[in-house]
């Protein structure tokens, strides 16, 4: 290949780049209309490309189906990436499956500890976690101080690291 090719071609991926990247800060400043533009103008897809690719598709084109191939092979390809998981647990909430959006940010967080996103989503559905005794009631007083203990030591955990 000649240099000139090669600096073509260089700079070609580094536009595609580019254009990711700011298809991408669209979509998370939620302005799927140009981020849809951007993806359509990038062509070939990173995995961080097809994960929020997959979030525009599902909350802008309703194109579920697409959505979810686009997001798992993201996830597939990077598996820790906590983003990755936040974004298919939303498409699967645009699905009207609650259920497997929970599972999902479940599992991020496994994969990605810190990940306020998939926090925060699940705070949203109103999940919480389950009592620290669980055949007392959530409102019984040894499980409001166990859980009380629970959360401290998390918080201790947290400022810690």
């Amino acid at each position: 290949m000649t240099e000139e090719k090669s600096q073509t071609l260089s700079a070609e991926r580094s536009a595609q780049t580019t254009t990711i990247e700011l298809a991408v800060v669209y979509t998370k400043e939620r302005k799927y209309d140009e981020a849809l533009r951007y993806f359509q103008q990038a062509g070939v897809l990173s995995p961080e490309g097809q994960s929020y690719y997959g979030l525009v598709l599902a909350i802008r084109r309703r194109d579920l189906d697409q959505a979810l191939r686009h997001c798992r092979e993201a996830l597939d390809q990077e598996p820790l990436r906590g983003d990755f998981y936040h974004n298919l647990g939303q498409v699967y909430l645009a699905r009207g499956e609650k259920k497997k959006a929970v599972q999902v940010f479940f599992a991020g967080l496994q994969a990605a500890h810190r990940h306020a996103g998939l926090s925060e989503a699940l705070k949203r559905l109103g999940i919480r976690r389950p009592p620290v005794v669980p055949f007392l009631s959530r409102t019984n007083p040894v499980n409001k101080y166990l859980g009380w203990v629970r959360y401290q030591i998390t918080i201790g955990l947290k400022k810690a690291a």
